[in-house]
Formats: structure tokens, sequence, C-alpha cells
């Protein structure tokens, strides 16, 4: 049995508002987890206790899916029919309720290569306040896909982590937040640039998070950020690249 709630939370997790809405469900040991998106903007969401034999699920659409458990109510019961080796449907069931989901071969499912290699050079907690302030600042200026990662001095001479949202102008209008931990000074120069509607839709999928951590790995038009977050069942990890042609 698996609670709605969580699987609609992991779910959600990976496809952040139907932007990655295909993946394999790789099961073992009863811990599921996917990888999604690409070498600019990826995730890996894992799952612990989840009820179902080891293996491997293609799932075709993920917004489709979280449709049909979202009809359903409190406890669920899973479970898969196969042909041959492969599983062709994932069942659902509660007390009222029986509902049956096709999945697709795996193999039609395009494998990405997750980046795994990265070395972090910056790495601070956010507290969940500074999850709802940034989706406001990003809520804020709806039509720009924009924002920088700076380090600016703070009133007390420290060096912290500014974010900037907004389009890279002086003419634009922008929204400054300030993460009150200070960072290393060599950081002081720093400005790069990333996709923000991105980190909204993994803010918003996350707003529950028990203990965030922020990392940026830096580097000549190779800057990444890493954002992980953790609840008592979930652990999603979601690595996004910096804009092209901007450097610091």
């Amino acid at each position: 049995m698996i609670n709605k709630n969580t699987l609609q939370s992991f779910i959600s997790k990976y496809n952040l508002s139907d932007v990655m809405n295909q993946t394999r469900w790789k099961i073992k040991d009863n811990t599921m987890q996917v990888h999604v998106g690409n070498s600019q903007f990826a995730a890996n969401v894992l799952l612990n206790s989840f009820p179902l034999n080891d293996g491997e699920l293609g799932i075709y659409d993920s917004n489709k899916l979280a449709k049909l458990v979202g009809i359903t109510s409190n406890e669920l019961l899973l479970s898969t029919e196969s042909h041959g080796s492969l599983s062709n449907k994932l069942n659902i069931s509660d007390s009222n309720f029986e509902l049956s989901y096709s999945l697709a071969d795996p193999l039609v499912i395009p494998r990405i290569e997750y980046p795994t290699n990265e070395e972090w050079h910056l790495e601070i907690d956010l507290e969940r306040d500074d999850i709802d302030n940034l989706i406001k600042a990003k809520n804020a200026l709806v039509d720009s896909d924009l924002f920088s990662l700076k380090g600016v001095a703070n009133l007390d001479g420290d060096t912290v982590l500014e974010f900037v949202f907004g389009d890279d102008s002086n003419f634009a209008s922008k929204v400054n937040y300030q993460i009150s931990t200070p960072i290393d000074n060599k950081f002081a120069d720093m400005d790069i640039q990333f996709s923000a509607n991105n980190l909204k839709e993994v803010l918003n999928a996350n707003k529950d998070s028990d203990a965030t951590k922020f990392s940026l790995h830096y580097g000549d038009f190779a800057s990444m950020i890493k954002i992980e977050f953790n609840t008592e069942e979930i652990i999603s990890i979601y690595k996004m690249s910096q804009k092209e042609n901007n450097q610091f």
C-alpha cells in the first residue's frame, strides 16, 4: 500500500507541471527512482518504501497518470500486469475505484545522461521562508525567464548570495533577494544567469521539504546549480546549467 498524497507528490516532483512527462520508473529493493531531463536541466527523484517488485516501468504520460491518481483517496493498492517480461499495465485501487494505466515499453522512453561528476564550490541551506520568498520574487515578474546569482556585500560587510530576477537590462524591472548566510569572498564578483521558470517549478513542487541544500559548481561557461530537497519519504535533486552566453 502507498498513500495517495505520497504518490502524487512523487510524480509532481519530476513532472514539474508537465515539463518532464516521459520517464522510466526504476524499482529496486522497494525504492523507486527516476531520472528525467537533459544536460541543461535534469531531475533525480527517489521514493522510499515503494510497494512493487524490482523492475522498470515505462511511463509515457505522467500527467495522465497523475490525473488518474487524483480521483482516488487515502491508501492505494498497486499491482502490475505483464506480457512476457514486459510490464504493460499498472493497476491502482482504493476502497471505491479500480484504475488501470497502460505502461509503455521502457525502450521507447529516451535515456538521459544525468550529470554526476561536478565539484560543488558553494553549499548553503535554504529555509522554507527562502523557498516561499523566491517563488514570490519570480511571480512578481511572470514575463521574465531569467535570474542571476550574484555575490554582494550585505549591511554588515559580509558577502552573501543574491538572487536577481528580471531581464538583463538597465531598463527592466528587477527583484533582488538575499540569502542571509555569509559565503566566501571569492564569490564577490560572481554574476551567473539561469532559467527562472525552471527554478519556480522546482520550488513549487518541493514546498514540503524538511531540509533543502543549494549548491553551486562554477567555471567559465559551465556553471551549474544543484538543489536537493528531503522529506521523510522522498529525496529530489535538480541540476540546472547556466544560460548560454553568460559568464562571470
